[in-house]
């Protein structure tokens, strides 16, 4: 769903630059690109912000359709298990191969290790309320590192 989009076009019906990308027609404007056809003044719309909103409409979405992560391409075929056991893919279209990780899991644990992070606490009061010595928080200091990765490389897609 949505891959391959350019939204920095004309969007009035009956434009005859209507959906027609890097016209000779527009014109920029500072922040903004003006139709000179039409009159529209339509803002230029960042990557990452599109990523971002791709991301969140597509989240409902994630395990129904699988895609690619690296082109967002929908052709792929089962290639076997990682080291770890996680289901790897084969894109058709990038021919690179990735790890789909439908869940992660977050535990109660956790989600108020991470609570107490963003609070400033000191290392000494978590382990001390989480009752952990320094082995078992620096195990759940790593499983927090990976979740916190695994969700920021869901925000961004690959550039097209």
């Amino acid at each position: 769903m949505f891959t391959n989009v350019n939204v920095d076009c004309c969007k009035t019906p009956g434009c005859k630059n209507l959906g027609l990308l890097n016209s000779q027609d527009y014109v920029a404007q500072g922040k903004n690109i003006l139709c000179r056809e039409c009159g529209y003044l339509f803002p230029v719309i960042s990557e990452q912000s599109l990523n971002i909103y791709r991301n969140i409409v597509n989240h409902s979405w994630r395990g129904l359709i699988c895609q690619c992560s690296t082109c967002g391409g929908t052709s792929l075929k089962k290639y076997g298990y990682s080291a770890q056991g996680q289901r790897r893919m084969y894109c058709h279209h990038c021919e690179k191969t990735f790890i789909t990780l439908e869940h992660v899991i977050t535990t109660p644990r956790g989600a108020l290790l991470a609570l107490m992070i963003e609070q400033g606490e000191a290392l000494a009061d978590i382990r001390k309320s989480l009752l952990l010595n320094s082995t078992g928080l620096s195990r759940e200091l790593l499983k927090l590192a990976r979740e916190a990765n695994y969700k920021e490389s869901r925000q961004c897609f690959p550039s097209f």
